[in-house]
């Protein structure tokens, strides 16, 4: 079980940072993401990644990091996380629209990881793993079948500041 409050209040060491609201947002297949939005005195999704991994473990670690001017509140003054929820939605409407073929490096390799380990064929070079219904286990499994079929080593730091094709 994850304690979401636990998981902001170890974010909130982290001195830039003004607030934080996690919250597990479901896919429409029932993937679940933990997400964080946050606000600070300029985006610093890097740097709170950076102390997620080192504080957090790594099912703790939000998948994805939001950076807001200011969190949503609804009429009672609590944080809107309805509104939150959708921020997310929209933000994945997007994936899962394939691009023009592009010519990076293990692209192909990569592409056949992602959908061994995600059991799905449809996304592109920039779409966000956990997005895609990634997690920390599968995240796992891709590093360690680029390791045995590529010979690349991957850390999980690496994957997780740079979770698309295109950023690994």
């Amino acid at each position: 079980r994850i304690d979401l409050g636990s998981i902001e209040q170890v974010l909130l060491r982290l001195e830039k940072l003004h607030a934080t609201k996690c919250l597990l947002h479901e896919d429409h297949q029932s993937n679940t993401v933990l997400v964080c939005f946050y606000t600070a005195v300029a985006e610093i999704t890097e740097e709170i990644q950076k102390h997620a991994l080192q504080y957090l473990s790594l099912y703790e670690t939000p998948a994805l990091f939001l950076y807001l001017d200011q969190l949503p509140v609804n009429v009672n003054g609590k944080v809107d996380t309805t509104r939150l929820s959708e921020m997310v939605q929209a933000k994945m409407q997007h994936v899962g629209i394939v691009e023009q073929e592009t010519n990076l490096p293990y692209e192909e390799e990569l592409r056949a990881t992602w959908t061994k380990a995600l059991a799905q064929k449809t996304f592109s070079i920039d779409d966000h793993f956990f997005m895609l219904g990634g997690n920390s286990m599968k995240m796992i499994l891709v590093i360690n079948l680029l390791h045995k079929q590529l010979g690349i080593k991957l850390s999980v730091e690496e994957f997780h500041l740079n979770p698309t094709i295109s950023g690994l």
